[in-house]
């Protein structure tokens, strides 16, 4: 047995090659890219044209979870169907073997490989005991199965020997070495699988470098023409920031399979002779091309008067500070992306994206926030805000409006449920009036015809697609059983319930508001399938009598939305590519512009923010009563 442990020098995931020793060292020193903002640009271009990969999603939140303390506090149990597993953290030996099966083949046939390895061997003890034929065979579906088989064997029989049970759990505890060390000892296991270990399964900092990423750094001159793999791998670990590795790494694999199914990748342009010029998508140049924005060149939107960098200078820390505060309410309060996202859009829709909802009433004015339809805004949205608004003044004071906080807390808390990540253009002006005039009359309501909420969609110039993209944001959040219960109880004087609920579906609502009159607390989730993720479930849970409001049906029923509500049912990639464009849209509604001065061009606080309320002994608890 003490052969199985020794470490070969041919690897199931490359040529002979030895794990780094360190990724202190420094192969390149003459090499000076990529820089942390070329890293932050590459980062959020991709965000913005795919959207962070579904497959890789758990993996960031369990990442996500593992840097803030996760909050016991008990949270509201989605009414149908409500989790789909990925909260449960994978051990470390399924997410090993995991990638040992990913190798040179797709994502769909390794994970049809795993499936069918657990369906035939339910533990890694019967594995372990298995013939090397049958394991083959549960795994053939994967591609090199005679292999793979081999290293699954290997690591199995060498665990078992040195550890007494099949478990990599303890690597929990050791530093980055010592779990580089230690999974070296693992005869098939090369450098490129104990990185993603280390940063898919482990949550290190830590950036694996397959072909495809290694194919991608050489074309846009991020390590030499000359460099190799291993070279390659310690080079990006020192340059690239910790906390961009996990999110550009996933975003570059993606890029570049996306190249690939559209068989345009960096390779197939490279050796592939053309007659003909081809014409192809022209975002595909994008990563070829991104040296070029770090020169001189002009880029047009530095020009306008919004900018993503008009905090560059006065708070320069702007985008974490708000990211992290947007980070652990949302990991303690997970109704948070929701009500944040439906704040904004009640923000936007009146008098543009001022910030003029977070204005509170006095004994002379009533503002937007009392009117009726904002009476149920969630108190988890004012309460990041406010959180936000606080850690900013107390690193930038005086600086930045309360408009730009909003919008860039909601792009954050929408891309941490899985939405598209969009660059959101800064240096808004506050408003210094609101009233709950302006909110009545204005805003779509739940008990409207199609054709009324068509019609205020239109006079805020939304087509009728935009409409139902937006409305997409019921993808996330819930609704108050007071607000459709005369859909379960009293929908006509023949017919108790609405005949278009989905039977089923009506059942359990009325199981769940039957006491709503006395707890008017009540409440379901908006999409009942996947209520904490931003996604295309909603519009099927249409298509199936789920949608929860009346006018979530009507937008089914409706002949002018229901082709878009079929078209992003069967397309999520659809839906996130309107939704990107829609969330931009929605951010640009009625611009207050800041006041451009001399100095630095920095747009000057306009709104008043009472500290007094927090440091008297107001704390966040009654943000109801918070004064702007």
């Amino acid at each position: 047995m003490q052969k199985t442990c020794k470490r070969k020098q041919l690897q199931l995931d490359g040529r002979s090659q030895k794990t780094p020793k360190s990724t202190s060292e420094e192969p390149y020193p003459c090499h000076h890219r990529p820089t942390p903002e070329e890293c932050r640009a590459v980062r959020d271009e991709l965000l913005a044209l795919h959207g962070f990969p579904p497959e890789f999603l758990k993996y960031r939140r369990h990442r996500l979870i593992k840097m803030e303390p996760f909050s016991n506090e008990a949270q509201s149990e989605p009414l149908i169907n409500s989790d789909d597993g990925d909260h449960k953290e994978e051990s470390v030996l399924d997410g090993l073997i995991k990638i040992v099966l990913s190798q040179n083949t797709t994502e769909l046939n390794s994970q049809k490989a795993f499936a069918s390895l657990k369906s035939v061997f339910p533990t890694w003890e019967a594995v372990y005991a298995a013939e090397t034929e049958s394991l083959e065979n549960a795994i053939r579906c994967g591609g090199l199965a005679p292999r793979k088989a081999s290293c699954i064997k290997n690591v199995l029989s060498c665990l078992h020997e040195r550890k007494g049970k099949l478990c990599l759990e303890y690597l929990r505890d050791l530093s980055v070495e010592e779990i580089k060390s230690e999974l070296s000892n693992f005869k098939g296991v090369g450098p490129k699988t104990v990185a993603c270990v280390l940063m898919f399964n482990l949550q290190q900092d830590d950036f694996p470098v397959d072909t495809h990423v290694f194919e991608i750094a050489r074309a846009i001159g991020w390590v030499p023409a000359v460099a190799d793999r291993n070279k390659t791998y310690l080079h990006l670990n020192r340059r690239i920031p910790n906390e961009l590795k996990f999110d550009l790494n996933c975003l570059l694999y993606t890029h570049e399979w996306k190249a690939l199914g559209w068989s345009l990748s960096y390779k197939a342009l490279r050796d592939r002779k053309l007659k003909k010029p081809m014409a192809f998508p022209s975002f595909l140049f994008l990563l070829i091309l991104l040296p070029y924005f770090f020169s001189n060149i002009p880029f047009s939107l530095s020009q306008s008067q919004l900018s993503p960098d008009y905090y560059r200078q006065s708070c320069p820390n702007l985008d974490s500070i708000i990211r992290d505060v947007v980070t652990t309410k949302q990991i303690s309060n997970p109704t948070t992306a929701a009500g944040t996202l439906r704040l904004f859009f009640h923000d936007c829709m009146i008098g543009g994206c001022d910030a003029s909802v977070l204005i509170s009433s006095n004994s002379f004015n009533k503002a937007e926030r009392d009117a009726d339809i904002n009476l149920s805004l969630p108190g988890d949205a004012f309460d990041v805000i406010v959180r936000a608004k606080t850690a900013v003044e107390l690193s930038c004071p005086g600086t930045v409006s309360c408009s730009d906080i909003l919008a860039l807390a909601t792009r954050n808390a929408i891309t941490m449920v899985g939405g598209p990540f969009y660059t959101v253009n800064l240096g808004r002006k506050d408003s210094l009036v609101s009233t709950q005039s302006s909110v009545e009359g204005h805003m779509p309501l739940a008990n409207m015809t199609m054709d009324e909420i068509i019609k205020k969609f239109e006079s805020k110039n939304f087509t009728v697609q935009e409409l139902v993209a937006l409305t997409g944001a019921h993808t996330l959040g819930f609704a108050h059983c007071k607000e459709f219960a005369y859909r379960l109880f009293r929908y006509s004087k023949t017919v108790p319930t609405d005949p278009a609920y989905n039977p089923k579906y009506a059942e359990a609502l009325k199981k769940l508001c039957h006491n709503y009159e006395k707890d008017p607390a009540m409440s379901a989730f908006n999409d009942v399938m996947t209520p904490s993720k931003f996604d295309n479930l909603y519009y099927q849970n249409l298509e199936k009598g789920m949608g929860l409001l009346e006018s979530d049906n009507a937008l089914f029923q409706n002949p002018k939305t229901r082709p878009f509500v079929q078209l992003y049912a069967k397309n999520q990639t659809a839906f996130s590519m309107i939704s990107l464009e829609q969330l931009r849209s929605l951010a640009l509604m009625g611009l207050r512009l800041g006041i451009k001065e001399k100095s630095g061009g920095n747009a000057m606080l306009l709104t008043l923010f009472t500290f007094e309320h927090f440091f008297s002994g107001g704390g966040l608890d009654n943000v109801s009563n918070i004064s702007y």
